[in-house]
């Protein structure tokens, strides 16, 4: 049921959006290239990458170039078939890449969109819908659709999917719900749920001594949020390395599944934020120019298991 949502969002996509991205693309090379490549020690590189959608921030030849296997998960997967044609595979290469259609939440698997519109339908007590999310929140499990795969990648990518895990097909259901405040708020327990068992599932495909890389989408800068004026703040900031600064920001303003991630892995491994003191990079900041109106601030995750 998500799927129809994130076609229409994978849809939208501007001709120029390739271009524009090329700043964020050759940033996540980099990382790819100096903090998750040179670490690595295996003959045969398996990679996975979580939140392919459009392609647009991955460049795709680059990354086959330095695997021996490329994995690309989601839910819509026409949208990383024509993003994959618009790229232009190497034909030699082509036959490394893997797709995987899959809903990462496995709120679809249950039915959970379908019994909350029906419950919508049916007038249902806001005090019973709220009961029903919040069931589903407390008893939700990680999925089991990948587990012969489990501990078979060598470093597992997730691209800007934490902030999407819910929001986006939920707050379209509850367009014209006069409740629609009460159900989002009840839609940040359930987040903090299905990030915990996103993070999971990416654990659980990583092999022993491989990598996790996850870039999230913290905080959107744009002129519908009337907040482009911090654009140059949140620019030296980073220039400055102050990190400080960035993560106390993220954790009182950021997007709410990023904020969560955030969370769920420093409480996973309190080792790592050790180590960010030292200024390792393992943690990376930098500005996603979205379009001329919208910026993301994104937070990079390195973690070696």
């Amino acid at each position: 049921m998500q799927e129809s949502t994130y076609n229409n969002m994978n849809a939208a996509r501007s001709s120029k959006r390739w271009d524009n991205w090329e700043g964020h693309r050759n940033q996540i090379n980099r990382i790819l290239h100096e903090r998750v490549l040179k670490s690595s020690s295996t003959d045969f590189c398996k990679a996975a990458i979580f939140g392919a959608g459009n392609c647009d921030d991955i460049d795709l030849n680059y990354w086959l170039n330095n695997v021996d296997e490329l994995w690309l998960f989601d839910i819509d997967l026409e949208s990383v078939q024509q993003g994959i044609e618009r790229q232009n595979i190497d034909t030699k290469m082509i036959d490394k890449l893997k797709l995987f259609q899959i809903d990462v939440t496995g709120l679809d698997k249950i039915s959970f969109f379908n019994d909350i519109n029906q419950m919508l339908k049916d007038s249902t007590p806001i005090k019973k819908v709220v009961s029903y999310i919040r069931k589903i929140a407390n008893n939700l499990e990680v999925i089991d659709d990948l587990i012969n795969h489990y501990g078979s990648f060598s470093f597992v990518a997730s691209s800007s999917i934490h902030t999407q895990l819910l929001y986006p097909h939920f707050n379209q259901m509850l367009s014209n719900t006069k409740d629609k405040e009460t159900l989002m708020r009840e839609a940040d327990y359930l987040m903090s749920t299905l990030v915990k068992n996103y993070n999971q599932l990416l654990l659980n495909l990583v092999k022993e001594n491989g990598t996790l890389f996850i870039w999230t989408d913290e905080f959107e800068l744009s002129s519908d949020r009337g907040n482009l004026h911090l654009l140059p703040q949140f620019q030296r900031e980073i220039l400055n390395s102050n990190y400080t600064f960035l993560s106390k920001f993220i954790y009182n303003f950021g997007l709410k599944g990023a904020v969560e991630c955030n969370k769920d892995l420093l409480s996973k491994f309190p080792n790592f934020a050790d180590r960010l003191i030292d200024k390792t990079y393992d943690l990376i900041y930098w500005i996603w120019h979205y379009d001329l109106t919208k910026h993301y601030l994104i937070h990079c995750f390195i973690i070696r298991l």
